[in-house]
């Protein structure tokens, strides 16, 4: 099986663990459940992103529990 086929559960990823998203390496952060009509999102940390959207930005990133469990690979 390829990793491309392999999809990831977000929930039980641990906050710290390194993944690869898109060709960059970055750390989990941490995920918040889904609540009263809001989708599940997660933290993601990639320090190839640091600076891109000012200098106090320290390349985190929100990204859907479809997006991660599709993108997003564990090191």
């Amino acid at each position: 099986m390829s990793s491309a086929t392999i999809t990831m559960k977000p929930s039980k990823m641990k906050p710290g663990q390194e993944i690869r998203i898109n060709g960059r390496i970055g750390f989990y952060v941490r995920r918040y459940p889904s609540q009263a009509g809001r989708p599940a999102i997660n933290i993601i940390r990639v320090p190839d992103y640091a600076g891109l959207n000012g200098p106090d930005d320290n390349g985190s990133c929100q990204i859907s529990d479809y997006d991660f469990s599709h993108k997003v690979t564990r090191i």
